[in-house]
């Protein structure tokens, strides 16, 4: 027995050495990490291993994966020590998070050398932990984190003090609520590192008027601090996007707010990504400070797009009015409550009412413009069946349409959208129709006879026939019960590719001829509508504003500037708000400035500069510019359709093309797509790269098109990306005609 102890003994304090030897890190400390799901909680040290203890927090059902390229990169390195294993886990398999959200895993790695007192561990570029301490704890680290350093303190003074404007308009019917100043934002992140990999942040600023978008890219310093301008007609609420978290302030012009944000609550913000995470912790400074505090802490009962889907389809229209009525009453009631709890500014109350009048308005605009495709989907629900009463938009008439205050949400444009594009309004289109003096196969009878073939007479009678069945189902039995009469048109068109441009160019000059013709009577059509069937009264802002809207669409089409001066005549001959014709006069002296001028030079901004770079090697021919995305259905459709068309031009000397996406569309799916369309010219930007084109060329939606001129300038006018080969045929002729 003795023996048997001492032999315990012995193996006991031989092997207390070796064991000695491992180290424990409970809850290191780190600098800075781009993700809120990952923690590392504890790190084991051996000569054999690296063992890190990593505790996820998710949202419960959710998957998360570690990929086989998971690692650590000791500090002052360029070598990565990928995990050789993984607990509770594989590699590169879908984990599902239990009911509590949290999980801990474990993952091996090769041994760190004594030496290294700090480490990185990264899953991909999303999945970033910088600066893991081996010796430090968290404790001692986060102290530092939350305090607002000196300078950064007199900076944003210096900036308050600068604000053009000190005093917030005493209320929305002022006098000065119409006014080009711009606004500034500048402010500080605690806990920012360039680590993180972005540099800016994007603000969504456009101009209600006139659906001008003006995106500003927020410059993010090495230090923290961030600025932008940005430019403004009128108070307004704003989303500021920054790492793909978005937020709203508002803003009023001329004046200058200041925010203090946390990195720790992008963090959360980046865990609970299932819903649109309202941020609690901003600090606001500055005139503006207390109205955004207020609204930051307030938020109004709607129903998310799924609630709101499903009482589409289940609500008849009378139904879904009441909804809608309690719904507002309940936000008003919600509104009246708390403005008696925390003593609300009138001005608060103002802004919360307004939003909750747009969203009881946009939900009835939307209820029916959503009927058509959810009567697709479920052809057999008879609540598409129900006809819209006469008396469904009355509505209409509890909103203040004429009360400026109506512009200061940030939802203002979709509404009015909403409303431009009304059901009784969208009829208008049906009685605009246009005819041309003559039909295809008139002009080719009458200016190209020496084409004709006795084929082309057999057409011309199949077309003679098909002119007198006016019935659409009567026309497709016409067709079914002649399998060949679509084949036979494929081949005419075929025949006479080059007359049907020629048609083309004959169509548009006279369609531009009547233009202006449609236009006064879209005007004076939907004037009707607006007074006769929704009951409205002039004056009223958000129908003027929808009128203004419409002009830089229109201006496109006429063919002369007199035609477009008297649709500007005809546009604002009833708007009595002086800014709203200010604008309108401000589209008209755009589409037709005094000098003619049509191309603009690209300014010397980090984006113009990135861009001069891309376009230079292609200097000589005409660029037609595509901003495109692999998730955007449009961007990918477009690019199919004219790949042909770039097959057919990719020798030319006249025209190139050149294609730009961001790292939002993976780099994998890029590189398949880029060789399966073949594009030649092709940028993948990163996210920093990509706002700077964004605010270059003042787009918030793709896909969007610019277009270069041989001398790499930008173009206003000269090409149009749905009849591109027309539009360059055209734009050719007239430089030869030079």
């Amino acid at each position: 027995m003795k023996k048997t102890i001492l032999s315990i003994l012995f193996l006991v304090f031989a092997l207390t050495p070796v064991l000695g030897k491992n180290r424990v890190i409970d809850n290191p400390a780190y600098e800075v990490k781009n993700s809120g799901i990952d923690n590392i909680v504890k790190i084991e040290l051996s000569k054999t291993a690296t063992r890190v203890y990593v505790k996820t927090t998710f949202l419960p059902n959710w998957w998360i994966k570690f990929p086989t390229t998971t690692f650590i990169e000791p500090e002052g390195s360029n070598e990565k020590l990928f995990a050789t294993g993984i607990e509770r886990g594989e590699f590169d398999k879908e984990i599902y998070m239990p009911a509590s959200g949290d999980s801990l895993f474990v993952l091996t790695f090769p041994p760190l050398d004594k030496s290294v007192k700090k480490f990185n561990y990264g899953e991909d570029k999303k999945t970033m932990i910088f600066g893991i301490s081996l010796g430090k704890s968290k404790t001692e680290k986060k102290r530092l984190k939350n305090e607002v350093p000196d300078h950064i303190q007199t900076w944003l003074s210096e900036e308050l003090e600068n604000a053009t404007l000190k005093e917030e308009l005493p209320d929305y019917q002022s006098d000065n609520f119409f006014t080009y100043q711009p606004g500034r934002l500048v402010g500080y992140i605690k806990g920012y590192d360039p680590r993180l990999g972005f540099s800016t942040g994007i603000i969504y600023a456009s101009n209600v008027i006139t659906r001008e978008d003006y995106p500003v890219s927020l410059n993010i310093h090495p230090n923290g601090r961030f600025e932008a301008d940005i430019p403004m007609q009128h108070p307004t609420s704003f989303y500021l996007s920054i790492n793909d978290k978005p937020f709203l302030f508002y803003m009023e012009p001329g004046h200058t707010l200041a925010m203090i944000l946390d990195w720790e609550e992008f963090l959360i913000a980046d865990r609970l990504r299932n819903t649109q995470y309202k941020f609690k912790n901003t600090e606001f400074i500055g005139t503006l400070a207390e109205i955004n505090s207020e609204l930051s802490k307030i938020e109004l009962r709607t129903d998310n797009w799924r609630e709101k889907e499903e009482k589409q389809k289940t609500l008849n229209p009378a139904e879904y009015k009441t909804h809608e009525q309690m719904s507002l009453n309940e936000n008003l009631e919600f509104i009246h409550q708390k403005s008696t709890e925390h003593s609300l500014s009138e001005k608060t109350v103002a802004l919360l009412t307004n939003e909750a009048f747009l969203v009881y308005g946009e939900n009835h605009l939307d209820y029916v413009m959503s009927r058509e495709r959810l009567s697709r989907e479920d052809p057999d629900n008879q609540i598409f069946k129900s006809p819209i009463p006469d008396d469904y938009y009355d509505f209409l008439q509890q909103m203040s349409l004429n009360d400026q205050v109506l512009l200061t949400s940030v939802n203002s444009s979709s509404f009015i959208n909403r409303f431009e594009y009304c059901e009784p309004f969208f009829a208008v289109w049906t009685q605009l129709t246009f005819s041309p003096e003559k039909t295809f196969i008139r002009y080719l009878e009458e200016e190209h006879k020496d084409t004709w073939t006795d084929e082309d007479e057999k057409i011309k009678t199949i077309q003679e026939q098909l002119n007198l069945i006016q019935d659409k189902n009567e026309r497709i039995k016409y067709y079914e019960a002649n399998k060949t009469t679509f084949e036979a048109f494929e081949a005419f068109e075929e025949r006479h590719k080059s007359e049907r441009e020629l048609y083309n160019q004959y169509f548009e000059t006279q369609f531009k001829a009547h233009q202006k013709e449609l236009n006064i009577k879209e005007i004076r059509l939907r004037d009707s509508i607006f007074t006769n069937v929704l009951h409205l009264t002039k004056p009223n802002l958000i129908y003027d504003i929808t009128k203004v809207r419409r002009l830089e669409f229109d201006f496109k089409k006429l063919l002369t500037r007199e035609d477009a001066e008297e649709i500007l005549f005809a546009t604002t001959r009833d708007i009595q708000n002086p800014f709203v014709i200010k604008e309108a006069f401000r589209m008209y002296n755009q589409a037709y400035p005094e000098d003619n001028k049509t191309t603009y030079d690209l300014p010397e901004t980090e984006g113009g500069i990135l861009f001069g770079k891309m376009v230079a090697p292609l200097k000589g021919k005409y660029i037609v510019v595509d901003f495109w995305e692999s998730w955007c259905g449009p961007c990918i459709a477009g690019i199919k359709d004219n790949k042909t068309l770039r097959e057919r031009l990719k020798d030319s000397n006249d025209i190139t093309f050149l294609f730009i996406c961001s790292e939002d569309t993976p780099e994998d799916t890029y590189k398949e797509y880029v060789e399966e369309q073949g594009l030649e010219n092709s940028h993948r930007l990163t996210k920093d790269q990509y706002i700077r084109m964004r605010e270059l060329f003042k787009f918030n939606g793709i896909p969007h098109y610019e277009y270069v001129n041989r001398e790499g300038q930008m173009m206003t006018k000269g090409l149009d990306i749905d009849r591109l080969e027309s539009s360059l045929n055209n734009l050719l002729r007239e430089e030869n005609e030079k």
